[in-house]
């Protein structure tokens, strides 16, 4: 069964059906039309700024805090171009945002002129995005849009992080054709994951837990990011294994916790957090990225046999992945 309505119009139902209910930006001409929209709906507020990148931090900084999505809206080129270093800051420590931008209508791509703030060719600003997004489209045909702004949400929601979406100016107010379950499917969920691997790589880590004396669990960024906290809590007690946290992670584990021992930067650590890893026969890293920072801006000294890595949807335990 499919409804019909403005794209618009549409966005705005999406945006509230997923629990939006605050909307970053500044609104330019290009995108002027989007704004309108997101104001007919009482319950959407609209945070406006005098220059991007204190959109996209205020954007980010709404996510971290809440756990949300944090949506942007600014204009083609000038407002566009202006946001990437905040998104990509956002990708590299798993902030989800979702990006829209106006764009030249299909009037201004015929002339065969250059538009105010174009970069090299009218698509160059959806191709920047997509090496600092998880997922990015250019809505342009009505019969897919609903569903090519819906991928995108999922993607962010369940990479946890940033998504791009360039609505072309005469693009808002067409009419498009949109699926009910779109509009009452409810929130947006995580992948689920296969339920033999899982097992397999748990009933593997249990076994070399069980055979470790002095165990260690470290916790990263994905811990905050996946509504972990609770789960980990739970196994660290379980495991009676001090807990230490990545610098992108602190805060994953509750900082008064008896077995909260701080954190660990890899060789450039408080002494007793580097004496505790060298002894440690058993080292669980949970949701922690294989960054520099995370080793101390050092090669990382990683003994496989001793090891596993849970992260980016995989676990590695020992010399093989799940």
């Amino acid at each position: 069964m499919k409804r019909r309505m403005t794209l618009g119009d549409f966005l705005v139902a999406y945006l509230h059906r997923i629990g939006v209910r605050h909307v970053f930006g500044i609104p330019g001409d290009l995108a002027l039309k989007l704004f309108f929209a997101f104001g007919r709906k009482q319950d959407l507020q609209i945070h406006t700024f005098s220059h991007e990148p204190g959109v996209g931090f205020a954007a980010d900084g709404y996510a971290r805090a809440t756990g949300k999505i944090g949506v942007i809206c600014v204009t083609y080129g000038a407002g566009g171009h202006n946001m990437v270093n905040p998104v990509a800051g956002s990708f590299s420590e798993r902030v989800p945002l979702l990006i829209f931008s106006g764009g030249p209508g299909e009037e201004e791509r015929k002339l065969g002129t250059l538009i105010h703030h174009q970069a090299r060719e009218i698509e160059s600003q959806h191709r920047i995005y997509q090496e600092v997004t998880c997922a990015s489209r250019v809505i342009t045909n009505p019969r897919d849009a609903a569903q090519q702004l819906h991928e995108v949400a999922c993607a962010v929601w369940a990479e946890q992080r940033p998504g791009y979406v360039e609505i072309h100016r005469d693009m808002v107010d067409r009419e498009i054709e949109v699926a009910e379950e779109l509009l009452e499917e409810g929130h947006l969920r995580f992948h689920e994951s296969d339920a033999r691997r899982v097992e397999e790589a748990a009933r593997e880590t249990a076994a070399m837990f069980n055979a470790s004396r002095r165990p260690v669990l470290v916790a990263g960024i994905e811990i905050h990011r996946y509504k972990a906290t609770h789960g980990l809590i739970e196994l660290a007690e379980k495991m009676g294994a001090p807990v230490l946290t990545t610098v992108l992670g602190k805060g994953a584990f509750p900082m008064d916790h008896p077995l909260h021992m701080g954190v660990h930067i890899g060789p450039i650590s408080p002494p007793p957090i580097v004496a505790r890893m060298d002894e440690a026969d058993f080292v669980l890293n949970l949701g922690c990225l294989r960054t520099d920072m995370n080793f101390g801006n050092r090669p990382p000294q990683i003994i496989q046999e001793k090891s596993v890595w849970a992260v980016d949807r995989k676990v590695d335990v020992k010399y093989h992945t799940y």
